[in-house]
């Protein structure tokens, strides 16, 4: 019996062209829309119905650059049957950020994060439970809360960097994206993940975002091998967090810090756990779901984090290096002798010029290079 292997190579120009074929079936079949004279220009691209997506795959950000040189701040991109439009720059923004989810809706352009978060979570939620669910999330963001994370996050981060020796090569991007998978563990998730599970989550969480890719946009669902993982990882993550949610659960009372930073377990998981619904009340809500927001938690802010502080660094050692002295000669001021033992919330919002910093990162290099929505009605005129 032939192998699967032994088969394309065998009938290589066959299936190329049955491939080739089926490209042209599905482009004539794809309904036409009106080439109209106010219609963003289209880019031009060689294979029917695939499109622009090889180049967008291959690398979005050449391929916006490309556009934008030729086509100038809004122009469309074909891929697999669908109308990609780029909006570039503050006037094309506008008319992004201007209309409400009526017109230009998340949920249905974010659908490929369904089956990392789980069905009924966050895109996939109605409007309502949506904001049900954000509002768990700022719950467990809140002021008082932050100012207990503090602490957490600067031991770990003084655990981590204090691992390397004295002189040492650092990689920014894999150190800081290791270490924000390390801080939310520890704020996040909570001391038991942090201590007995963290390699494990980790890894799964890697899993996790390898499974949404280019393609996932398109084809959230497609037998991949990056899909099969991420719905293992999945999987394996509910299992993982339903066994300390119950585990929690079975001690009749909150769980105690195991490295004792607090006598009771203060953590967004522990928020989760005490949250309900509106339409439920008395009734917390299932723990599927409190394993879903969690994931969303960690998708929100890990590369946000990551990227955010990489850049930091690169533009204060590389070019504005006599910031570094403002902001210690900042630090020093704020924190007096005490140095790192005295750092705080409140001692946080005391440094301006630490914050500047940050801000102008997120100006020069944002973390997130695309934002997408869905045209609902078509009311947009550029």
């Amino acid at each position: 019996m032939l192998s699967l292997t032994d088969l394309f190579a065998e009938h290589t120009q066959l299936l190329v062209g049955f491939a080739l074929a089926f490209l042209i079936v599905l482009y004539l079949a794809t309904p036409k829309k009106h080439a109209g004279k106010n219609l963003p220009p289209v880019l031009p691209y060689w294979i029917p119905f695939v499109g622009s997506f090889p180049s967008f795959a291959k690398n979005p950000i050449e391929m916006v650059l490309a556009g934008y040189k030729l086509k100038g701040p809004c122009f469309t991109a074909k891929m697999f049957g669908q109308d990609l439009t780029f909006l570039i720059g503050p006037l094309a923004h506008e008319a992004f950020y201007k209309p409400n989810d009526d017109y230009l809706s998340q949920a249905e352009v974010y659908q490929l994060m369904t089956p990392v978060f789980g069905p009924g979570l966050v895109y996939d939620a109605t409007p309502k439970r949506r904001a049900q669910q954000m509002q768990f999330m700022a719950n467990g963001l809140r002021v008082s809360r932050m100012k207990k994370y503090v602490e957490k996050i600067r031991m770990e981060t003084e655990a981590y960097f204090g691992a390397y020796p004295a002189e040492s090569t650092v990689s920014l991007k894999k150190a800081f994206a290791e270490l924000a998978i390390l801080t939310a563990s520890r704020a996040l998730l909570g001391d038991e993940v942090r201590e007995h599970l963290f390699k494990e989550v980790s890894s799964l969480y890697c899993d996790l975002d390898g499974g949404t890719t280019a393609f996932s946009f398109f084809f959230p669902y497609a037998p991949t091998p990056a899909h099969n993982r991420r719905d293992a990882a999945r999987a394996k993550m509910v299992s993982l967090f339903t066994g300390v949610i119950k585990a929690r659960r079975e001690s009749g009372k909150r769980v105690r810090s195991v490295i004792q930073i607090c006598s009771i377990a203060d953590d967004i998981l522990d928020t989760f756990m005490n949250s309900e619904y509106k339409d439920t009340p008395g009734v917390n809500i299932p723990d599927e779901h409190i394993v879903g927001l969690l994931i969303a938690l960690l998708f929100a802010g890990q590369h946000t984090s990551s990227l955010t502080l990489t850049w930091a660094v690169i533009e204060l050692v590389m070019l504005q290096p006599s910031m570094i002295e403002k902001i210690l000669h900042e630090q020093h001021q704020v924190l007096g002798d005490a140095g790192n033992d005295g750092l705080t919330f409140d001692n946080l919002n005391n440094m301006p010029v630490l914050h500047a910093c940050i801000k102008e990162t997120l100006r020069l290099t944002p973390p997130l290079i695309l934002l997408m929505r869905k045209v609902m009605k078509d009311i947009v005129r550029i």
